[in-house]
């Protein structure tokens, strides 16, 4: 009896366990890949299991956890998609990044220390030299997120962030960097058609920034004709993915905003319209460019009363998207002055001064 019971405990010891903690790949369509990831590169990530080696292009990954990343880095990820920005920010800043035990996981700390700095510099709370700077080392030969597939998102961020400082040359740093995403993805072919889609939006946006402080109007011409091209090249994609029609939806409302710079208010309020009556407010960022781009149509047909009406939407309603508010602020400084209500235009001077205080709208 003793033997047999011996025996019995024994094999439990030696029998493999019933769990296995693994690398994990969420798509975008929901499926979900455990296993090892073997290999990282700018545009996939490969993930085995069971032997077989399974590549996944980036722009079809929701998300990616790690085997053995510390619990501070799974909240922080929880608490970002929230948008609880400083209390991620908490919580990656808790992990001695140089004290993971792969590669990898330090790179990801690192990102994520990076990208959530740079969503608060944005947001006005954290400075933007300071989160780009993060940013270029994250992508420099020491960190080596260069080599990761976070790359391309470190791009954008970083566009992002010297289109919103706005200083001298920075807005060319900023075409530079969307150029680099066309670049790096080379001739992806059409899976890649919807990420080239944002690249075109994003680098028309900053065109659109170069024609608000242009010095002439042969340079806001030119700067709003380009971005319109751009823009115009988005709605023309055959691309039909939900990422793909997102981007028709931006390069709408900027070919919107070209047409109202160009004397075609009507056609521009036109697209505006149907933009508000096709998607949710629940989009806060889109629809506080939305009705940013009616205050700006409104204001060329010099019609400050109603242009007002659009940016109070922005800044009672959607004033979540910290760049679209900023500017908001800036008309309605204006605007309140021009019907006579000095001290309304004053008060949206100060808040733009005190709750953005990094923005470019400060200096216009």
């Amino acid at each position: 009896m003793k033997t047999r019971v011996l025996m019995a405990v024994v094999a439990i010891c030696v029998l493999p366990a019933t769990s296995q903690a693994f690398d994990k790949i969420v798509r975008l369509n929901g499926s979900v890949q455990e296993g090892n990831i073997t290999a990282i590169t700018p545009l996939q990530i490969t993930i085995e299991y069971n032997g077989i080696d399974r590549p996944f292009p980036i722009n079809e990954i929701a998300s990616v956890t790690f085997d053995q990343e510390p619990i501070e880095m799974t909240t922080a990820r929880r608490q970002l998609k929230s948008q609880q920005l400083e209390q991620a920010l908490e919580s990656i800043n808790k992990i001695n990044i140089a004290e993971l035990p792969t590669k990898m996981l330090q790179q990801e700390a690192y990102y994520l220390k990076a990208y959530i700095t740079s969503l608060l510099a944005l947001a006005g709370s954290e400075d933007k030299t300071a989160a780009a700077n993060m940013m270029l080392n994250f992508i420099g030969d020491t960190v080596g997120g260069n080599k990761t597939h976070h790359y391309l998102e470190a791009l954008e961020m970083l566009g992002k962030l010297y289109g919103s400082r706005g200083a001298e040359g920075d807005f060319d740093r900023a075409n530079k960097v969307f150029t680099k995403i066309e670049e790096v993805i080379g001739g992806g072919g059409d899976k890649w058609a919807d990420y080239l889609m944002r690249t075109k939006v994003l680098k028309a946006d900053v065109l659109m920034k170069q024609a608000i402080i242009a010095s002439t109007e042969a340079e806001k011409k030119q700067h709003y004709s380009d971005a319109y091209k751009l823009y115009d090249a988005v709605l023309r994609s055959g691309s039909t993915s939900p990422m793909a029609q997102s981007q028709k939806t931006w390069a709408a409302l900027g070919k919107a905003a070209c047409l109202a710079a160009a004397g075609q208010v009507e056609n521009g309020v036109g697209i505006v319209n149907k933009i508000i009556a096709d998607n949710s407010p629940s989009d806060v960022q889109l629809f506080a460019r939305t009705y940013n781009t009616l205050g700006a149509c409104h204001r060329l047909a010099d019609q400050p009363k109603d242009a007002l009406l659009a940016y109070l939407h922005t800044d009672l309603l959607f004033y979540g998207d910290p760049e679209s508010h900023a500017e908001a602020l800036y008309y309605l400084s204006k605007l309140w002055t021009e019907i006579g209500r000095g001290d309304r235009g004053e008060q949206a001077r100060r808040l733009l001064k005190s709750r953005y205080p990094g923005s470019v709208w400060n200096n216009m």
